[in-house]
C-alpha cells in the first residue's frame, strides 16, 4: 500500500491477518520502491482510488502494469468514487485491477451499512466462502438478506437514473446557493465542482473569517431543521445538494444563514 493512501480504514487488512508494507512517502513514490517490496509473501497491493490522495502514489495505470509483472492482484478501494457512473466498471474492466470495492451507501444510496465488490470470479468466490453463511472471518460482518436486496436495487436504479440531469440539477442549486450568501461580509464564498474525495460533484466552499467552523456547525446542530455539512475543524465549510430530497434545497441557505456570523 502506498504511504499516501494510509487511511483510518486500513486496520481493517490487519484484522485479516495481513500485514501491511508501506511503498514510497507521503510526498511522492518511484517504480522501483513498488517492485523492491513485491515478493513470494505479498497477497495484494491495495489502492486508494481518488483524486484527494492520488499524488504521493503512482498511478493506478502503472501500478497494475506493475503488479501483472509478478502475478500479483490489485483491489482498489472505491468506496467514495461515484460519480462517474463508469467507475462501477472502469477501474477493472477497462483499467485491468482485480477488484474494486464500493460503499453500498454514499452515491448508490442503498443500506448505509452494505458494499458492493466487482471483478476476478475467482476472488469473488474467495470473498464468498470466507462470508456468511460460512463460519469465517466475515461471519461477524454479514449483510442481511433485506441489506442485500435492497443493495441489489440501489445498483438497479443507479444505473438507470440520468446522471446528466442529475448534475445540472445540482449546479442549479449550487448557483442559486452562491448567489443568497455572497452578501455575507464575514464570509468569501465560492463554487467549487470537485467534493472531498475528488468526485465531480459541484458544491458551495464557505471560508470563514471568523468564527470557527466548528462554532458554525455548534449553531446548526441546535436549528430544526439541522443541516449536515462538510469541514475542515478551522476557516473552511462545504455544503453539496446531492443528497437533498426535493424541496430541501431551499431550507439549507436559510439555515445556513442563520448560523453564519454577520
Amino acid at each position: 500500500m502506498f504511504a499516501g493512501h494510509r487511511i483510518p480504514y486500513d486496520s481493517n487488512i490487519r484484522v485479516a491477518g495481513s500485514e501491511l508494507v508501506t511503498v514510497g512517502d507521503a510526498i511522492q513514490s518511484f517504480d522501483y520502491q513498488l517492485e523492491a517490496k513485491i515478493n513470494e509473501f505479498t497477497s495484494a497491493i491495495f489502492f486508494c482510488a481518488g483524486a484527494h490522495l492520488a499524488s504521493p502514489a503512482l498511478s493506478l495505470e502503472k501500478t497494475i502494469e506493475i503488479a501483472a509483472k509478478y502475478s500479483v492482484p490489485v483491489i482498489v478501494d472505491a468506496a467514495a468514487q461515484l460519480p462517474p457512473v463508469s467507475n462501477l466498471w472502469r477501474f477493472t474492466h477497462e483499467l485491468g485491477a482485480d477488484l474494486a470495492i464500493f460503499s453500498g451507501g454514499k452515491a448508490l444510496r442503498g443500506p448505509q451499512s452494505s458494499g458492493l465488490v466487482v471483478g476476478r470470479k475467482a476472488l469473488i468466490e474467495g470473498i464468498r466462502v470466507n462470508a456468511a453463511p460460512y463460519p469465517r472471518l466475515g461471519r461477524g460482518f454479514k449483510a442481511s438478506k433485506e441489506e442485500i436486496a435492497g443493495l441489489l436495487t440501489a445498483i438497479e436504479l443507479y444505473l438507470k437514473r440520468d446522471h446528466e440531469a442529475d448534475w445540472q440539477r445540482w449546479s442549479k442549486v449550487v448557483d442559486s446557493w452562491v448567489e443568497v450568501l455572497t452578501n455575507k461580509s464575514s464570509c468569501v464564498i465560492w463554487r467549487d465542482d470537485v467534493n472531498e474525495a475528488g468526485q465531480p460533484t459541484p458544491r458551495v466552499a464557505i471560508q470563514l473569517k471568523e468564527p470557527t467552523a466548528l462554532d458554525v456547525i455548534a449553531k446548526l446542530q441546535r436549528l430544526d431543521p439541522i443541516v449536515e455539512v462538510v469541514h475542515d475543524s478551522r476557516r473552511m465549510i462545504w455544503i453539496s445538494p446531492d443528497s437533498l430530497q426535493p424541496g430541501e434545497e431551499e431550507v439549507v441557505p436559510t439555515q445556513i444563514l442563520k448560523a453564519l456570523p454577520y
